[in-house]
């Protein structure tokens, strides 16, 4: 029983946190037992179609189960992957029919976002080719429904490195900097080394007067402060520009991802967040 209870409460937690949903408030159609099973395999094979970027096979169970057993819940699947496959104008479409199918769903803030970007992009692009009509699939014998609602699937989303690329634009320049003001330094620590072998060398011979070396000593001193203020600039931007660079490679979307399936007399949701 304890188990049992631990279980149904990180369901129950996973769905509030995470924006999962809850049972559509308009009524769910009364379908027979055999249709809800066909609908609930075709929604497991589209989860399955949709882990693979496979978005056009996705979408085709989506409509199918859909038709079987229209939840808004799976309104919302179509719209996910008509906007993964980059489809913007199917996409506002099943957006805007989930928001009016489903008009108290908690999370209509998230889907109304999806549903502007997607109407701002519909603007921009022609409407894509519909692609050519699969075969239907084979009779499925339904099996006996469990008394217990089945688990909800998870939609997985891979992290967006997109955001971070003007993170990794200025780090490389960054690391440019540094290793520009490296080469300078370098240069002018020869040219320190060199100065220093001239005076040096006028000291063994022992001729001449200070006057006339002075100004190769004056060279050299330069020279040697210009090569370390150099050098220690390049080594910290190098540095600074790999950390810009690894920070922008692992900065990604935060995406909260929903699915639907049918369950047994409603409609359930699963979400986590995906980083």
């Amino acid at each position: 029983m304890i188990l049992r209870a631990a279980i149904a409460a990180v369901v129950v937690l996973g769905v509030l946190v995470a924006g999962g949903g809850a049972r559509p408030a308009w009524a769910q159609p009364q379908a027979d037992d055999g249709a809800r099973a066909q609908a609930k395999k075709l929604a497991e094979s589209a989860q399955v179609h949709f882990d693979l970027g496979e978005y056009d096979a996705a979408v085709a169970d989506f409509k199918e189960a859909y038709r079987l057993f229209p939840t808004p819940g799976l309104l919302y699947n179509l719209g996910q992957a008509y906007r993964l496959k980059g489809d913007c104008a199917n996409a506002a479409t099943m957006y805007r029919n989930y928001l009016r199918l489903d008009t108290s769903t908690p999370h209509r803030a998230v889907v109304e976002k999806h549903l502007a970007e997607m109407e701002e992009c519909a603007k921009h692009q022609p409407p894509p080719a519909e692609p050519a009509p699969e075969a239907a699939p084979p009779p499925v014998v339904a099996p006996k429904p469990a008394p217990a609602s089945p688990a909800p699937g998870t939609t997985r989303r891979p992290p967006d490195r997109r955001g971070g690329r003007g993170l990794r634009l200025a780090g490389l320049a960054a690391v440019g900097v540094g290793a520009a003001a490296t080469a300078a330094g370098v240069y002018f620590g020869l040219e320190a080394a060199d100065a220093a072998d001239k005076v040096t060398a006028f000291y063994e011979h022992g001729n001449g007067r200070w006057e006339q070396i002075a100004a190769e000593d004056e060279r050299g001193r330069q020279a040697e402060i210009l090569s370390g203020a150099f050098l220690a600039t390049g080594g910290a931007a190098i540095a600074a520009g790999a950390v810009l660079y690894y920070l922008g490679w692992r900065s990604g979307s935060e995406h909260p991802v929903v699915t639907v399936v049918p369950g047994a007399g409603s409609a359930q949701v699963a979400a986590r967040w995906s980083f």
